[in-house]
């Protein structure tokens, strides 16, 4: 999506998607492929020549509760890890802090749109990490998109796109975990 947003001629397919998923994953899934960590996807919009700047409040490995087991846990450290060390080798901006909502805005006023980890709880029911891509506000409201469609609740994938949510609530969803953090991963031209 933000790829696509900053390149209106690229045509995602599921390709293009299994390509950045196996170079941005993080996480073994307990049930599932699992997910990406905000190094991951910074590194795989690096590659492709995109400008990144990344949030990560978290000095520790993130996600590690989604493990069944201490071997899956090691394994996610690891991966993090190395993806933490790839994105400082590579001389990417780091904000080793929260981001405040307001910074959202101001990035998207610099041209820049937002990949933003949020739990899914109050968009879904139940609590999961999650990406959207904030790509507009105005009037305290913050635009997003959400790649994540049910279709057994009958879902297209028109409503996913320009989700309005005020600008506290997503202030409330961007935090994950225990003890809770924020990572976005700002990616423009």
């Amino acid at each position: 999506m933000a790829m696509a947003g900053i390149d209106p001629a690229l045509r995602p397919d599921r390709a293009l998607e299994v390509e950045l998923w196996r170079e941005a994953t993080t996480i073994i899934g307990p049930s599932g492929p699992g997910g990406c960590d905000p190094y991951g996807l910074a590194l795989a919009a690096h590659r492709r020549g995109l400008r990144v700047e990344i949030f990560m409040s978290s000095a520790e490995p993130i996600f590690l509760d989604r493990a069944s087991s201490e071997e899956r846990r090691g394994l996610m450290s690891f991966v993090q890890e190395g993806f933490k060390r790839q994105a400082e080798a590579a001389s990417l901006p780091i904000e080793a802090r929260a981001f405040a909502v307001e910074e959202i805005g101001q990035a998207l006023d610099r041209g820049l749109s937002a990949l933003v980890l949020i739990d899914q709880a109050p968009m879904m029911g139940h609590t999961c990490p999650h990406w959207v891509l904030v790509h507009g506000h105005g009037d305290g409201v913050y635009f997003l998109n959400d790649p994540w469609i049910e279709p057994d609740r009958l879902e297209q994938p028109m409503d996913a796109v320009d989700l309005p949510v005020r600008a506290a609530e997503l202030d409330r969803m961007a935090w994950y975990g225990n003890p809770a953090y924020r990572a976005a991963v700002l990616v423009g031209r």
